[in-house]
């Protein structure tokens, strides 16, 4: 098979070819993954590693049958297996493993080239993945490191100095990071070290020193290009709010007031009160609009409730692998399927799903990387309809206050990736969801002293 390269996807293999260590930063759906293979195959960099999430390996082994189909691929499953090893390299000229096995290996052999897929799993310094991926790299030296994300910042702009030196050895020194663009703060109530963070007037000093030093080539989806338009709707739904209201005053009454693991119980019984209304929602879409819909949500109960009510099959971290590829597949292949309901987690990363145009949210994660992640399931190269996508949030719940805090939060990721000014909210959503409660409660008029038991 023939693989016609786009014109930005040209200028990435020239850039990996120039630079050897380097993030692309494409948004999604630009072809990252042909970009990385095609600059690994011109540079006869065999044997290639390629460490991604579990749920995009089969993705990995068909796009390498599509552009470099003489090639051998072995597949980790586990750590068990024995990789086949021809003077201490990788025998077969690419070899994929997903980022849990891959932290369990201390001695892996070499590999000429590494990709490093949804690179933002490597953002927290001291995981056990991304301490695995420092030692490997620092270990082999080897001659290309390639980093693919469409986002790689996730949650704050500091977490672009793990990913980039996790490309190469000290390849941004911290100290001077730190101290030019960066900033420590403390939590104000006592005084203890939180994290660093980037100044917000040295938020496109860091995307230019980026870009001048070639450590990141970025693009971005030119919606002319594909001929079509992209939409949101955002949309309130109402839920039995005696029953919320219920259920906010139980996790008072338990937890001794509100932290963030009372939180995530009230978000997730939040989404199971929603489900009537997604299911009405998503059934009406689907015969209003006569496409095929993609239904997302955080929580695998309120996703098992939705598939349960709509008799769907459900993608998910605790549905096997096969199930999922039989349902992606029905999905794609059958026109009388009609809808799928996915976990953000599994479902939101590394899949082309252009045979579906919406998108129902029924429900949010807090990074508004994992949520754009998942929109690029549907709004990426091939697709020839316009797309919408549903935000579906409880009205007078937290839950419209977590829509607003994921827009406000996605101008992290503009001023690290597209140079692009902004202002720095220190507030962490769920930090700001926990005050939205409190202020909730007095609301309430509750009288009920906290019960920690």
């Amino acid at each position: 098979m023939t693989i016609k390269l786009k014109d930005h996807q040209k200028e990435n293999i020239q850039f990996v070819k120039d630079n050897h260590f380097v993030l692309i930063a494409d948004e999604m759906g630009l072809g990252k993954t042909f970009s990385a293979l095609a600059s690994v195959k011109e540079q006869n960099h065999y044997p290639c590693l390629i460490i991604c999430p579990k749920a995009v390996i089969t993705n990995w082994e068909k796009e390498i049958s599509k552009i470099d189909h003489y090639k051998s691929v072995e597949v980790v499953k586990d750590t068990k297996h024995k990789v086949e090893i021809k003077n201490g390299y990788f025998k077969s000229d690419y070899v994929i493993m997903n980022y849990e096995k891959f932290k369990l290996y201390e001695d892996f052999p070499k590999a000429l080239s590494v990709i490093f897929d949804e690179i933002h799993y490597l953002k927290s310094y001291n995981a056990k993945r991304a301490v695995g991926a420092r030692d490997y790299i620092y270990r082999i030296n080897p001659s290309t490191v390639i980093g693919l994300s469409g986002t790689p910042v996730v949650n704050k702009g500091t977490e672009i100095l793990q990913i980039i030196n996790s490309l190469k050895e000290d390849y941004i020194d911290k100290w001077w990071f730190l101290e030019t663009s960066g900033w420590c703060y403390k939590d104000e109530f006592n005084g203890k070290f939180i994290g660093y963070v980037i100044r917000p007037d040295k938020i496109v000093e860091v995307y230019d020193y980026l870009m001048k030093n070639k450590m990141m080539i970025r693009h971005k989806m030119d919606l002319s290009d594909l001929g079509v338009e992209k939409f949101r709707e955002d949309v309130a739904v109402d839920i039995n709010l005696k029953q919320y209201k219920k259920f906010v005053e139980d996790t008072y009454a338990y937890y001794g007031g509100f932290n963030i693991g009372g939180l995530q119980r009230i978000r997730s019984k939040i989404a199971d009160l929603k489900v009537p209304m997604v299911v009405e929602y998503a059934k009406n879409l689907i015969e209003s609009s006569n496409q095929k819909v993609i239904i997302f949500t955080t929580y695998q109960n309120s996703a098992n409730l939705i598939g349960e009510e709509m008799k769907l099959k459900v993608h998910h971290g605790d549905i096997k692998t096969k199930d999922r590829e039989i349902a992606l597949a029905e999905f794609e292949k059958d026109p009388n399927v009609r809808a799928i309901v996915m976990s953000i987690g599994t479902g939101g990363i590394g899949l082309n799903m252009t045979h579906a145009n919406h998108c129902v949210f029924a429900d949010f994660d807090y990074s508004p990387s994992k949520m754009q992640q998942a929109e690029g399931r549907i709004l990426r190269i091939g697709q020839e309809h316009d797309v919408v996508f549903h935000y579906l949030y409880a009205d007078k719940t937290i839950d419209e206050d977590v829509v607003k805090a994921l827009t406000e939060k996605s101008k992290i990721q503009n001023g690290i990736v597209d140079g692009e000014a902004y202002h720095y909210e220190s507030y962490t959503i769920e930090k700001s969801m926990v005050d939205k409660l409190n202020e909730m409660f007095v609301e309430f008029g509750q009288s009920r002293k906290p019960d920690k038991k």
